[in-house]
């Protein structure tokens, strides 16, 4: 029962963070994929088995794919700050947040995602709010 309170209020906690202010066109096409993945993440989280979190995986994946072909076709001054704290976030979650959801390390992905992954968020959905 706490496993699943705590993967309940993580998601709440990632919704909330995904509730950028009004961005525009470009920053709506970057939320879009951005929200995609995060479903994938929480996916992930709450997946059953390792086929459950490969589909999740592809999710991510899928997002991520979609952020990154917003950024490529934008303006790369109006991007720059944005795309330096993705790169970022990208690389924690790939490099230490995925790997830990899949080593059955719930509680280390958690940190992650509610410490330094929140903090990126947040300044992500800054940015984007000036777009």
């Amino acid at each position: 029962m706490k496993k699943i309170l705590a993967v309940v209020g993580f998601g709440l906690a990632l919704m909330g963070a995904q509730g950028f202010l009004h961005a525009g066109p470009l920053g709506d096409a970057i939320k879009a994929g951005m929200g995609e993945a995060r479903e994938g993440i929480m996916g992930m989280l709450a997946a059953p088995d390792a086929a459950a979190r490969a589909e999740k995986l592809a999710m991510v994946k899928s997002g991520t794919a979609k952020v990154e072909a917003v950024l490529a076709g934008a303006d790369p001054a109006k991007v720059a700050e944005f795309k330096a704290v993705w790169t970022e976030f990208k690389n924690t979650r790939d490099t230490q947040l995925i790997p830990a959801i899949q080593a059955g390390k719930k509680d280390e992905a958690k940190a992650l995602a509610d410490g330094i992954q929140a903090e990126r968020i947040n300044k992500m959905k800054t940015i984007l709010g000036g777009l």
